[in-house]
């Protein structure tokens, strides 16, 4: 038995995945591919308001075709709720909240959710957000039942030190 430690390649010593299509079809031939797919950046683009992140009917068309050969999930640090809304295609698998809930198709037998032992202190959280973090044009804070979102991407640059040492206070103090 070697006592050599094991080292892994690199991400940059591996080769693209597509540069060598024979290898990548004969490891799909060994093994059935999966698909996880992030919603704001991925599927959608980044935008200013969380809420004007839209998945276009190209992406939704293609994401239906891909579900048809593949497992396919969408993951997001929205709500589940939202993040099915705003894909609308029941046969894939959802990771909401980063994945403190998660849903499988109709008949998948996966319906889950973690994290409800910490909805009172994210609650209080965020009423610590809302009273004690500096008003400031472009803040937006999003609580999400099982996550809290604090959006700053619209406040000016020079009140985001502020706004981070603020942050960093409520967050020591819990």
């Amino acid at each position: 038995m070697s006592t050599e430690p094991c080292t892994r390649p690199s991400a940059q010593d591996l080769p693209h995945a597509l540069s060598d299509r024979r290898l990548l079809e004969q490891v799909l031939d060994q093994q059935p591919l999966q698909v996880f797919l992030d919603y704001d950046g991925t599927l959608s683009p980044i935008v200013s308001h969380p809420q004007d992140a839209l998945l276009g009917s190209d992406m939704r068309a293609a994401l239906q075709r891909l579900a048809g050969r593949h497992p396919t999930a969408v993951i997001s640090g929205r709500e589940l709720a939202d993040v099915r809304a705003r894909v609308g295609l029941p046969q894939l698998y959802y990771a909401g909240n980063h994945g403190f809930e998660i849903a499988g198709p109709p008949g998948s037998g996966i319906d889950w959710e973690f994290g409800s032992d910490y909805v009172d202190e994210l609650d209080d959280l965020y009423q610590a957000f809302a009273i004690q973090l500096p008003p400031l044009d472009g803040l937006i804070i999003e609580h999400k039942r099982y996550s809290l979102s604090v959006h700053y991407r619209l406040v000016a640059n020079e009140a985001v030190p502020a706004l981070e040492h603020a942050l960093s206070g409520l967050l020591a103090e819990r």
